[in-house]
């Protein structure tokens, strides 16, 4: 087993693209819709006054969504004196602070934007350039163009050439754009070390970091602005139903439950702590089906390598008779409903799932984490590789870190600052001694997270529960 463990990390550690998510977005994203926002001239037809500018929603981040215009709405220079000047100090920071700010907004407009204080790299700009790569201007954070266009295209199934080709308004080509032939795209300037993307011909970053030509390139803005004000519900709510007066009457999607208690911190003298759960569905019986925000154990899906499946593993023994125990009061288990599932073969590899099954407590499935199939099991909440990704809690963490730490390496993906992990799914995997997983990295087989291949079931995983409650 430590044979297959050794060959899997050398596996992963080859195909991944190991970068942080320093936050993940606590949203409802409505990622990859367009929206409109303020108004700048685009037509070239100076008597009619500025057209409303078409935002691409990029990213949500709690009560913000941070806006990349669709089209490119001006032609400038970098810096009218030198390529060498640092973006703060260049004219191009200071037209975008400064005269695109007051042309394109109203008041009210102003108000909802957020200015961006990410850590004194942006130092409060209402108007700004996105990084292209995390290496540049030093840049951490997963939050780049590169890394929030990826994660576009895994959610949206979306070439990621859609959103790097810009193409410029009437009143840019008017200001000198060139506009190449064959695709009518044009380059546009990036935020870090002078960089700009030039899709006339294909992909590509050029820098004139080391050039003494002065130039001018297309401008596409970013700004972060109110989701409420865009009409985005983004902000989630916590509920406690340890309090007897809270109801889920209001209750929606990606919201947080408090439900039960289980050991987290891995402090053990000072109790057991609330498990904090994500609110999956509402179903129409009043039910809602949950799933825990972390990890919160680590264990085999069976304790023998040998053909199994969901139906009669140790790791669905473990999670209906101890952990219900453990994790939930009388009062509690009195809420949490049994639930027929169906335990579907997989659509990769065509291993049975076995018979369906009733379960107090259970694990997902491929096909309800991923909408790639057709299920009609899928829940919306997972609809993309960032939604999967999940944290192990304090005390869960010791145990993945006893098999693996002698790598002396960790995967590179964070939720909130702590360790991302992979966790099992009560789906079959590559036979029927494997069960599938989501990774935190993607590949040929881990399309979006969900790697249908999996782990041998003797394997220790991140096991994240879930339960169907009738408050």
């Amino acid at each position: 087993m430590k044979r297959f463990l050794t060959f899997t990390l050398i596996l992963a550690l080859l195909l991944s693209t190991a970068f942080a998510v320093s936050e993940k977005a606590n949203a409802e994203s409505d990622v990859s819709k367009t929206v409109y926002f303020g108004s700048y001239e685009q037509d070239g037809d100076l008597t009619n006054g500025p057209e409303p500018i078409e935002w691409y929603a990029i990213e949500g981040k709690g009560n913000s969504m941070l806006l990349l215009s669709k089209y490119v709405l001006d032609w400038q220079y970098y810096d009218k004196n030198s390529m060498q000047t640092p973006y703060k100090q260049s004219s191009l920071c200071k037209w975008l602070k400064e005269s695109f700010y007051e042309q394109a907004f109203t008041d009210a407009e102003k108000a909802a934007i957020h200015a961006d204080r990410r850590e004194g790299y942006y130092d409060g700009e209402a108007v700004f350039l996105h990084p292209c790569r995390e290496e540049e201007e030093h840049f951490q954070g997963g939050g780049t163009l590169q890394n929030l266009f990826d994660r576009m295209q895994n959610k949206y199934r979306l070439d990621t050439m859609d959103f790097y080709y810009a193409f410029p308004t009437q009143y840019c080509a008017k200001q000198g754009a060139y506009i190449h032939p064959s695709t009518g795209a044009c380059t546009w300037w990036i935020r870090d070390g002078r960089h700009f993307l030039n899709y006339g011909g294909g992909a590509s970053v050029d820098n004139f970091a080391r050039s003494e030509t002065v130039t001018r390139r297309g401008v596409r803005p970013c700004v972060s602005v109110d989701a409420e004000y865009l009409g985005f519900p983004l902000r989630r709510r916590t509920f406690d139903l340890s309090d007897p007066g809270v109801t889920l009457v209001s209750a929606r999607m990606g919201d947080y439950i408090y439900f039960g208690t289980y050991e987290q911190d891995n402090d053990l003298s000072n109790g057991k702590e609330p498990i904090k759960w994500i609110l999956l569905e509402r179903r129409d019986d009043g039910s809602f089906v949950l799933t825990s925000e972390c990890a919160l154990e680590y264990k085999q899906y069976n304790e023998s390598e040998t053909p199994v499946t969901w139906e009669n593993c140790t790791l669905r023994r473990w999670l209906n008779e101890d952990y219900y125990q453990a994790a939930f009061s009388t009062q509690e288990q009195e809420k949490i409903q049994s639930v027929r599932l169906e335990n579907e073969d997989n659509p990769e590899f065509g291993t049975k799932g076995g018979n369906a099954t009733v379960d107090k407590v259970w694990l997902l499935s491929i096909n309800e984490v991923t909408d790639l199939f057709g299920s009609k099991f899928h829940y919306e909440y997972f609809s993309d590789f960032e939604s999967r990704l999940c944290a192990m809690t304090r005390y869960c963490d010791p145990k993945y870190q006893d098999e693996y730490n002698s790598w002396g390496t960790r995967w590179g993906w964070s939720v909130d600052g702590a360790t991302a992990c992979d966790w099992w799914l009560r789906s079959p995997g590559y036979d029927s001694g494997w069960a599938a997983i989501i990774m935190t990295y993607v590949g040929y087989y881990y399309d979006s997270g969900v790697d249908l291949r999996g782990y041998p079931v003797d394997c220790d995983l991140s096991v994240r529960p879930v339960v169907v409650v009738q408050p």
